[in-house]
Formats: structure tokens, sequence, C-alpha cells
């Protein structure tokens, strides 16, 4: 998958609303977006890490998005296999999200749910969430989702980590996950699909949040 058509058929399906950011490889999109959260939170964060506001409600959004992940992680700290070319692997940035420790966990459901219900429409599938955060197909996990807060007393950010396995790894999955680990499409997916996958995922999270 090439990052370059990527991101311009992202652009063009979410608009300047979103400041999307391609990534090869990295060590984990949370965590990115993790770095740039603490960075805005410090009085000393650098003004080219200020990302865009993107509605009336004073709420920011950054699109993080790698095709693998050196350092994937799940829920409970459990590491999530991001091998290259065969998965999508992204977090959705929010400022100003009014958001108490704890409702993540309902949150982290809701957004599953989204996730499932995009996936099924556009993939023609029949995927069910387990919760909290796993997506299933086949009874093999295809997608786990991610929720965590980076916050002080007078800003916050909500940070939503999501990985799909669009398709079989060239060199298959571990011996660890073997087992329970599924994918999507048995072809490669394209970067229109990746598309029209990922902004409608983002676009309906969205709607359900706020």
């Amino acid at each position: 998958m090439q990052t370059e058509i990527l991101k311009k058929q992202l652009n063009e399906k979410l608009g300047s609303e979103f400041d999307v950011k391609i990534f090869e490889s990295i060590d984990s999109t949370n965590d990115y977006c993790k770095k740039i959260a603490h960075e805005r939170l410090s009085e000393s964060a650098p003004a080219k890490n200020n990302i865009r506001i993107i509605n009336a409600q004073n709420k920011a959004c950054l699109l993080a998005i790698a095709l693998s992940q050196t350092a994937g992680k799940g829920q409970f700290n459990k590491s999530f296999y991001s091998p290259k070319n065969s998965g999508i692997y992204f977090s959705l940035m929010l400022e100003n999200f009014d958001m108490c420790a704890n409702r993540l966990e309902n949150l982290t459901v809701d957004i599953s749910n989204v996730c499932s219900k995009v996936i099924n429409e556009t993939q023609n599938l029949n995927t069910q969430v387990k919760p909290l955060n796993d997506i299933f197909l086949d009874d093999k996990k295809v997608a786990g989702i991610l929720c965590e807060i980076v916050a002080n007393s007078n800003l916050s950010f909500l940070i939503i980590g999501i990985g799909i396995n669009l398709s079989m790894p060239k060199c298959g999955f571990p011996s660890e996950i073997i087992d329970t680990a599924g994918f999507l499409q048995k072809e490669k997916v394209s970067e229109k699909n990746c598309a029209n996958l990922l902004s409608k995922i983002c676009m309906e999270i969205l709607a359900s949040i706020y």
C-alpha cells in the first residue's frame, strides 16, 4: 500500500477537518499521539505540533496512521501484532474531550460497535464485537481498539487507537496467535478501499460520541 495514494484518498474524503499523518512504520500510533498530547500539556510545547480546531465545540482532531508498528499495543499492555502490508493501524486524537476515566470502558465498547458496523457495511462481512474492545470474524480476532486519556486540569485529549487485520500477513501470524488471529479479506485491500474504510470509521466515531 502506498502512503501518498492513501493520504490523497483520505484527504479527499475527510477534507480539512482532519490533520492526517501517515507513516510507513512507527512504534505505536497511540504513543505518537500521546507524545504530542503531553507536549501540548506542557507550557513549552512546540508551536509546530499544534493541531487543527475542527468545530464550534473547540474539539481538535489528529489522525495518525501507520502501515506497520514495531510496538503496537492493545488492552492491558498486551502487544498487537502489526506487520507491514497486511493491516492498517491508526489513532484518532480529540482535544478537549469531556471524558472521565470511569466512562472510558463504555466508550471503548461503543467505538468497537461502530468499527464493527462500518467494517460490515464497507466489506460486506459479518463481524461481531467481543467486549470490551475486540472485533471477531468467524471466531478469529480481526481488529482491536484501545482508548486512552491524557489530561491535566486545563486540557484533555482522548486517543482512540484501532488496529485492523486487512489481509493475511505474508509470513503468516506468529505461533502464539495463529489460532486466534484472523483477517478481513483474502486479497490485499486497495488504497481506495482502505481510505473508504478509515474515513467512514472516523466520521462514524465522531458522530457517535458528540
